[in-house]
């Protein structure tokens, strides 16, 4: 311990001597390791952290772990469930200790005086098993059980986050017992939860926990606990002591099976029994809880952390070049301590202990650009991800993953250049000057430094093709056609759940609301889906179409829509056969259906499809034929990237709205959309006085929202591209300076022999040129690989792009030329007269 507490003591020392070398190394190992623990920061919350709860390893997922805030009206699911499914499924006890469900509450807003007309909370309806099954305790007060969230005897009570608590009631005592209006209801707040809980979503802050038995009172006309097609409920149960989870999984699905046979299955149509999902329900660990997130940002996020895992690469042969120039200078020092007998390997150590402590100190610099880079990527997850939530403050795990990382990387660019200073002659020290070494110096190819440089190049090359394909990649999907113009289209979202109409007054406001917003100046056409244009909803159905034969249920699946009046002439779709809905047809007399193209090509080929019928199951078991009038040109109104659906449309007049539906009203103005927003808004509060505005947003912007995934990688991985490059230039830059002063002399004499300036120019000029072409040449043939490996995430962009490739090849070329040139306009300078002098 004393020898290192020397060691340390002497590194400090040689740092401090050295300031430039050491300003330098530590903004590089920040701006590298501060890179890579910003994005393991949102890695670790989204994906790795588990929940702070009581052994979470013993808790399972029944369902989807990722399917979060997902509701379904139709056919029963198994990723996520109706009340009526938990409750048959989470009584399994030779497996399930506890169990419990929960789910979203939209729109909770809570009041805490009587004039306050209420502000918006993250809440979650829950049973009464939520808190212990979890193994949490309340901070203040105490939460709710099975009395009060007694479906029979509802009990207006409430908890509530700790944060919530701060930040609404400024963490004042006397909350618990207090009444307030949630959704305009009283209820009565009986505990705070403690601190670090904000619920079982990862990433995600919760406000607000009620009873289950609470949901018909706060989201009025509705009872989704007695309705076994509305899914929307997510599950979790803790194992009893020494049961596996894949034994827990063979008793949930045997459950299942019973259930299909009994009293559950009385409560579905027949068509509900054919076509509920046959497969297995998943049993998933609930050790890092729901994830509504962890799905989509797992591979970009993977993928960032490989780019920068090679920045940090760079950055550590960029140090390594340093200290192998620097090494130099110590030449006569690390000899001399050999010389009384100091081991080689005590030499190594001390040389070690001073990379390893660089590379704590850039560590620790990199502590404070991780927190800026966190808070900047955070603002570009939130674009699409609105209800995340994550704690930015370093935790154990992002301590332990920079500690490794600054330990890791001392020994990456401390070693070579420890091993190198090492193998010292006594004979130095006996009044030679502090030549370069060999092995850094010369004027051969295949030296250390080179070699470091020529990967330099080869890593830069792999970073700027992987940022140029996401970049290409993002341009080719902003690009997409959608089958429809997006200038001065809007779509504004509303949710007549809330206010509990019934199917009579919903088709009333889906009629009577577009035709007031077409009076509005400045508005062109309006219409009103239930689904609509990148709603994130979709309705979907199994059906036959007439002359069709089926090889399976996927043949028979296909998504439908609602949709009012003049719809397809609002966006802008084109009809490639037939017509459009008209008045006939809100009579109901012959169900009529309009198609997509995919719809149009999938079931009929060759044949024209108009006049032929498609058959549909009703809810209550019997069949609708509708027959199809048109077809419609395929838009993009879900996804930007995928597939369009096989898709028919029905008129919204005569068909049943989904209870859980949020209605899409679909607008085209004459000039800038912006213009109309609060008319439009005003006229709904006229029409449908309490009904929610969720959203108004233009289509550019609802379809930039499906490209988030890309935009974040592409904008991330080019501020990577741009660092690999400074760094890239600067270790070029670096090694050019120093073979220029270790060569003055030659090159004095060369001048005073005759040797022209540009020829000296253009030798230092080529070297460059050389080491980084043998870098490209070298990282041509990654590059194409990385390529192939990120196919997925690319769109309508090949590995081998050309533009992507040949334009990394220029600038790298246009780096080392910019790099090499001030060094080589400094060897230019040199008088020889000066040289021969002092020589």
């Amino acid at each position: 311990m004393d020898t290192l507490r020397q060691d340390l003591k002497f590194g400090f020392r040689t740092l401090l001597k050295n300031k430039g070398f050491t300003i330098v190394a530590v903004v590089t190992l920040a701006l590298a390791i501060g890179a890579n623990t910003a994005i393991f920061t949102i890695v670790n919350a989204v994906l790795l952290r588990p929940m702070p709860v009581s052994d979470p390893q013993s808790l399972v997922i029944l369902g989807d772990p990722n399917h979060v805030h997902g509701r379904s009206a139709g056919t029963p699911r198994v990723e996520v469930f109706s009340y009526l499914l938990y409750a048959g499924l989470s009584d399994v006890p030779e497996v399930f200790s506890s169990a419990y469900a929960a789910g979203d509450i939209r729109r909770l807003t809570v009041a805490t005086e009587s004039n306050d007309p209420g502000k918006p909370a993250r809440g979650r309806f829950v049973t009464g098993k939520y808190f212990s099954t979890l193994g949490v305790t309340p901070a203040i007060g105490r939460f709710f059980g099975d009395a009060e969230a007694d479906m029979n005897n509802p009990t207006p009570v409430a908890v509530i986050s700790h944060n919530y608590w701060l930040r609404q009631f400024a963490g004042d005592p006397s909350v618990v017992g207090r009444t307030v209006r949630m959704s305009n209801y009283p209820v009565t707040i009986i505990g705070v939860a403690r601190e670090g809980f904000d619920g079982e979503i990862s990433a995600e802050s919760q406000d607000v926990w009620i009873p289950m038995s609470m949901q018909p009172q706060l989201v009025s006309g509705t009872d989704w606990t007695k309705d076994p097609r509305i899914s929307w409920l997510q599950v979790m149960a803790r194992l009893k002591p020494g049961v596996s989870r894949e034994q827990a999984a063979a008793a949930v699905n045997v459950k299942f099976r019973q259930m299909l046979k009994g009293d559950y299955a009385a409560k579905l149509s027949k068509q509900d029994l054919d076509d509920i999902p046959k497969e297995n329900i998943r049993v998933e660990s609930g050790l890092r809880g729901f994830s509504a997130s962890r799905s989509a940002l797992m591979r970009p996020m993977v993928l960032l952390m490989i780019i920068v895992g090679l920045v940090l690469v760079m950055a550590c042969t960029n140090i390594s070049n340093m200290l192998l120039a620097r090494s130099s200078s110590r030449t006569r020092e690390i000899a001399l301590r050999v010389a009384i007998g100091a081991k080689p390997w005590r030499v190594i150590r001390q040389l070690i202990t001073e990379s390893v402590l660089l590379a704590f100190i850039g560590g620790l610099a990199g502590l404070a650009v991780a927190q800026w880079g966190t808070r900047l990527l955070l603002r570009w997850v939130t674009q699409r991800f609105s209800s995340i939530a994550i704690d930015t403050a370093p935790d154990g795990y992002v301590l332990a993953f920079a500690a490794a990382l600054c330990l890791i990387t001392g020994l990456l660019f401390g070693l070579v250049p420890a091993l190198r200073a090492s193998k010292i002659e006594l004979t130095q020290i006996l009044g030679q000057t502090n030549r370069v070494s060999a092995a850094h110096g010369s004027r051969g190819v295949f030296t250390v430094g080179n070699l470091l440089i020529a990967a330099q190049f080869a890593v830069s090359m792999l970073v700027i093709t992987a940022a140029g394909l996401l970049v290409r990649s993002l341009y080719n999907l902003q690009d997409v056609d959608l089958g429809y113009p997006r200038e001065r289209l809007i779509v504004m979202k509303t949710d007549p759940m809330v206010v509990g109409y019934d199917q009579d007054r919903l088709k009333q406001m889906a009629k009577d609301l577009p035709q007031a917003i077409k009076l509005i100046p400045g508005v062109e056409q309006a219409a009103v889906s239930e689904n609509g244009l990148f709603s994130g909803t979709e309705s979907g159905t199994s059906m036959d179409a007439e002359g069709f034969a089926a090889n399976g249920d996927a043949d028979r699946q296909a998504a439908f829509d609602n949709i009012g009046a003049g719809y397809f002439k609002t966006i802008g779709a084109r009809f490639l056969l037939g017509r459009d809905f008209d008045e006939r047809d809100n009579e109901g007399k012959t169900p009529v259906t309009i198609v997509n193209e995919s719809f149009a090509n999938f079931y009929f080929r060759n044949r024209n499809p108009i006049g032929h019928k498609i058959t549909v199951p009703a809810d209550d078991g019997t069949k609708r034929v509708f027959e199809i009038v048109g077809v419609v040109k395929d838009v993009r109104d879900h996804s930007v990237r995928d597939k369009v659906e096989r898709r028919f449309y029905l008129p919204m007049a005569v068909n049943n709205i989904s209870p859980i539906s949020i209605l899409n009203f679909e607008i085209r103005t004459v000039g800038d959309p912006s213009a109309v927003t609060d008319a439009v808004r005003q006229r709904m509060k006229e029409i449908a006085p309490g009904l929610p505005v969720v959203g108004v947003q233009t289509i550019d912007e609802l379809a930039s929202r499906e490209v988030f995934k890309e935009s974040m990688l592409a904008r991330l991985s080019g501020m990577f591209g741009v660092l690999a490059l400074v760094l890239a230039a600067v270790g070029l830059y670096g090694l050019m300076s120093y073979m220029v002063v270790q060569r003055t002399k030659e090159i004095g004499i060369r001048l005073a022999l005759g040797a022209q300036r540009s020829q000296i120019l253009g030798g230092i000029v080529k070297r460059a040129m050389i080491l980084a072409m043998t870098g490209v040449a070298i990282g041509v043939p990654i590059a194409l690989l990385s390529g192939h490996a990120m196919k997925t995430v690319l769109y309508e962009v090949g590995a081998g792009d050309p533009l992507s490739l040949i334009g990394s090849m220029l600038i790298l070329a246009s780096v080392a030329v910019m790099a090499s040139l001030l060094p080589a306009m400094n060897a230019i300078r040199v008088d020889p007269a000066d040289v021969l002098r002092y020589e």
